[in-house]
């Protein structure tokens, strides 16, 4: 390929390059905020989770406490 248009070609994919990150941004930036009923409901997951593993912690240190020695 001849310098020239190697050259050429670069200019072509950078601008191609620039314009995709600018529609990426532009996707980005309107996409719909997320759903207050959405984020709620995580957090209520995460508190579950957290009380299921707090009993699970508890059931296996009952365990090593009375395992005989």
């Amino acid at each position: 390929m001849k310098p020239r248009r190697r050259a050429a070609a670069g200019i072509v994919l950078g601008a191609a390059g620039m314009l995709a990150s600018r529609f990426r941004e532009r996707r980005e930036d309107s996409a719909p905020p997320p759903d207050p009923a959405e984020a709620a409901h995580s957090s209520e997951e995460v508190e579950r989770a957290r009380a299921e593993l707090a009993d699970e912690l508890a059931r296996r240190s009952e365990r090593a406490d009375n395992a005989p020695e």
